[in-house]
């Protein structure tokens, strides 16, 4: 009987899951179709900050294929790991004569419950897509609430201006703050997240941040990432911690040489290897 139950779920499962992926890669072929064609035309068409920014757009397409993919295989791997523990605790109850108060529809709950962390995962998302995180700004730490608000927002105001060329209006910032606890003893400046009102101007900075390398010395060593979500950190950290032993396992030079960064989206996403500045 438990041996019928197995192969009754697993194969609804499996055709339930083959249809679902089967639907995700025929979009995912339409995408890179899409994208070819996009990239085809770029080429000798568009001057370099147009082009930049359909690069950017494009990334953020494939950012979306590739969490679509995620999400199957998180599902997928939910509904095993649910199904083969239920039919563990129910052959192990019927060894000892005893019967599991457990759901008949336990597939189903399972995507259920995969269902549910991933929207809100993708609300999480969409909540910081405006947002970026500005490291290493100065932070007065014997000035005022108010005053440092105000220096905060003057610094944004000339890094905008001065190496992305963009006047700042009124209306082009929803909010902006320092992350972590204030202190007075602190070491190092806490980061500073600007959410902006438009994502084309959060494009535009993101688009252009290497123009921090080439600016005056007050802009030169702050860096600018985009606002991740608790699992998206996670994955970039497993990310550089798996491209930091392969260097170890590779090379004789030390790894402190270096430093590992996380470059591209979606199924470009790469860790890449930078000689640390003496």
């Amino acid at each position: 009987m438990e041996a019928d139950l197995k192969s009754d779920n697993s194969a609804s499962g499996q055709n339930d899951n083959t249809d679902k992926i089967d639907k995700l890669l025929a979009v995912a072929e339409k995408l890179v179709d899409k994208l070819a064609d996009v990239e085809d035309k770029l080429k000798g068409k568009c001057d370099t900050s147009t082009a930049e920014q359909l690069k950017l757009r494009i990334d953020n397409l494939e950012e979306r294929l590739y969490s679509g993919e995620m999400k199957v295989e998180h599902r997928l791997a939910a509904v095993d790991e649910h199904m083969s523990k239920l039919v563990t605790d129910r052959m192990k109850a019927a060894e000892v004569g005893t019967k599991l108060a457990e759901p008949a529809n336990a597939v189903e709950q399972a995507v259920k419950e995969e269902i549910i962390k991933q929207i809100e995962e993708d609300k999480d998302i969409e909540n910081r897509k405006c947002n970026i995180i500005i490291y290493k700004v100065p932070e007065d730490l014997t000035a005022e609430f108010s005053t440092r608000k105000d220096n905060d927002l003057q610094f944004i105001t000339d890094m905008l201006d001065i190496v992305f060329h963009l006047k700042l209006q009124n209306t082009d910032i929803e909010k902006f703050f320092r992350l972590g606890k204030f202190s007075r003893d602190a070491e190092v400046a806490r980061p500073l997240l600007v959410r902006f009102a438009d994502v084309g101007m959060k494009d535009e900075v993101m688009s252009n941040v290497r123009k921090l390398r080439e600016t005056v010395p007050q802009f030169s060593k702050v860096s600018i990432s985009h606002d991740l979500t608790p699992r998206q950190r996670e994955e970039r950290k497993s990310m550089v911690a798996a491209a930091k032993k392969d260097h170890v396992d590779q090379c004789t030079e030390d790894v402190e040489n270096f430093q590992f960064l996380v470059v591209g989206q979606g199924t470009r996403k790469k860790v890449i290897k930078v000689r640390r500045q003496n």
